[in-house]
């Protein structure tokens, strides 16, 4: 008894009192671990189940929630660093914007200028780079009207038009000398309907004539007559005008004069708008949207 007390460094005076505790403490210590079961495999099992399905649920809610409120979609498009960078049809409203404050051209201001190099192409943007030139000189050409008078300034523009192959770039036309051609002169092809019906892409044009060639020679009494219909079709190659498959306005401008409009017998402006009627009617017939109008001037 006494070695056993010793070796387990107790106090032999109270011996007697661990010896009563011990076996109480011993006691508690079982019911302990008999209230702290080990869980079984099934219990086990089922808390594992339950930790799925609650995880499950909350990833539910997240979906929801994302699909409710999608993310803002961000542009990962890089920031153009030059402007041949830019789209080809953002160049081109850019050229407009630049280009449209130019007047129309008068072609035959420029008849004596090197085709390489026109005076009215000589604004800065065309002196950017090789490509900017080339189309920025195509958008000029869409965006302005070029006025031909008949001999050199037709010759000059058709032929500069061929070097730059131009022709299906230009949209608008003006003839301020229309009725000087003649079949003596010229022979038998109206060299500014040919340029015309070139322009493949051409959208508007405008023909001028001078009321004096709209009247036929004086009667007896020295008055005028306005000449047959017929006449100035067959004189200026106007039917030719029904190849030209994009227009989509032909106005023909006739200037004024006191004296023949006095001297003439009836409506000096007779034969042009009979000559308006003629093509709007031409145009209709073969589905073609044109629009044909009738203008004057006096100048």
């Amino acid at each position: 008894m006494w070695s056993t007390v010793m070796k387990k460094g107790l106090d032999p005076k109270t011996f007697g009192q661990h010896a009563a505790i011990l076996p109480n403490q011993q006691e508690e210590q079982s019911v302990q671990k008999k209230k702290e079961p080990k869980p079984s495999k099934w219990l086990a099992k089922k808390r594992k189940e339950m930790a799925a399905i609650k995880q499950w649920k909350v990833d539910v809610e997240a979906h929801k929630l994302a699909a409710a409120n999608p993310p803002e979609e961000t542009s990962t498009l890089a920031i153009p660093k030059k402007f041949l960078d830019l789209p080809q049809e953002l160049r081109d409203e850019i050229c407009i914007l630049v280009l449209k404050k130019y007047k129309d051209i008068d072609v035959k201001s420029f008849v004596t200028d090197d085709k390489s190099a026109p005076g009215f192409l000589s604004m800065p943007l065309l002196r950017v780079s090789k490509q900017i030139r080339h189309e920025a000189m195509y958008t000029f050409i869409k965006i302005h009207q070029f006025a031909i008078r008949a001999g050199d300034a037709l010759k000059w523009c058709d032929e500069w038009l061929n070097e730059i192959d131009g022709h299906n770039q230009v949209r608008q036309l003006f003839f301020p000398s229309f009725d000087w051609f003649s079949h003596a002169k010229y022979g038998p092809v109206n060299g500014d309907m040919e340029l015309m019906k070139k322009c493949t892409g051409l959208k508007g044009t405008t023909l001028k004539f001078h009321v004096k060639k709209l009247a036929d020679r004086p009667t007896y009494d020295g008055e005028l007559s306005p000449i047959a219909l017929t006449q100035i079709l067959e004189a200026y190659c106007l039917d030719e005008l029904f190849h030209c498959l994009t227009l989509r306005g032909v106005t023909i401008l006739v200037q004024g004069h006191s004296w023949y409009e006095e001297n003439t017998i009836g409506d000096a402006f007779q034969t042009a708008k009979e000559l308006v009627a003629y093509l709007q009617d031409g145009f209709d017939e073969r589905g073609l949207h044109v629009e044909v109008r009738f203008l004057t001037t006096n100048a």
